[in-house]
């Protein structure tokens, strides 16, 4: 089932998407997935590019899709740069993250089992959320997006998406900072274009290296030295911070020949590449490695 709805709360309201397979694992043992699209997408057009649908029919978690109207930007970007809309509490931050906590209770969602992705401004506003409700998701997956925390004016944005956000340390710790006493390790992955000319691919090493500072800041350990990973996949390239009992602080991928799109995603779909490797697998992957991390 693919559901339509309307979410309101005090910071406003959104349209939202909702697929529940018809083999949902019993209540406590269901995961969600929440989807945040990029500039000019909508709920469909991401859940067709993704292919998450589709994973979820045959395995049987739920997948939500917040949907950003052109009345909150006229290009349907989440406004991740602006602090009225991506800090706790506040705006587009609030309604997301109240949303997804409705659903929890709704669907029967285990705490432990909800994750969050997305790409481009979906991306970016994804970090910001990581950074702001870290009791709500177990791990996060960004493609093709920026630190959280980032910038905070239009132009800020701007100068981070076409030079890379600096500073990527200082920005670590400002997202564990921003975590409060809620702060836990979040494992972060990552995924950037090698050719990508609307965000630089630059920003895949910023979130990396904030990710890592910001988890290893939480877990009160000194930063471990990145493990090359190297896979069949020549076009991918990946680098892994993890801790001794195997949770991950960060991992990234830089994915050559791939631009601004989603890899591997589905023809049909805007800001796709589906002779990219299966970045969609690969994310299903790594949130079901750190259920309840």
């Amino acid at each position: 089932m693919f559901l339509s709805g309307v979410f309101k709360n005090d910071a406003g309201e959104r349209r939202y998407k909702l697929f529940r397979p018809g083999n949902t694992p019993p209540a406590g043992q269901r995961s969600l997935i929440v989807v945040l699209h990029g500039c000019t997408q909508d709920a469909d057009d991401i859940a067709r590019g993704t292919r998450f649908n589709e994973a979820a029919a045959r395995s049987g978690f739920v997948v939500l899709y917040p949907e950003q109207p052109s009345t909150a930007n006229a290009l349907k970007c989440w406004n991740w740069y602006l602090p009225e809309h991506a800090t706790r509490g506040h705006g587009e931050a609030a309604i997301i993250s109240d949303l997804t906590a409705r659903t929890m209770r709704d669907e029967g969602i285990s705490p432990s089992r909800v994750f969050l992705t997305g790409i481009s401004a979906g991306g970016a506003m994804a970090a910001n959320l990581a950074a702001d409700y870290p009791e709500l998701y177990s791990a996060i997956a960004i493609h093709s997006g920026l630190p959280a925390l980032a910038a905070k004016t239009q132009a800020e944005a701007l100068e981070a998406m076409s030079k890379g956000a600096s500073n990527a340390a200082a920005l670590g710790l400002a997202a564990y900072a921003a975590m409060g006493s809620g702060a836990r390790v979040i494992p972060a992955l990552l995924f950037h274009g090698a050719a990508d000319h609307l965000v630089s691919p630059l920003n895949l090493r910023a979130s990396a290296l904030q990710w890592v500072v910001t988890n290893a800041t939480t877990a009160h350990v000194t930063i471990p030295d990145p493990v090359e990973i190297h896979p069949a996949d020549t076009r991918l390239s990946g680098l892994r911070w993890s801790l001794v009992n195997g949770t991950t602080l960060a991992e990234s991928w830089r994915i050559e020949g791939v631009g601004h799109a989603w890899s591997g995603g589905a023809a049909g779909a805007t800001y796709v590449d589906p002779s990219g490797p299966d970045v969609t697998a690969m994310i299903l992957d790594f949130f079901a490695r750190h259920t309840g991390k």
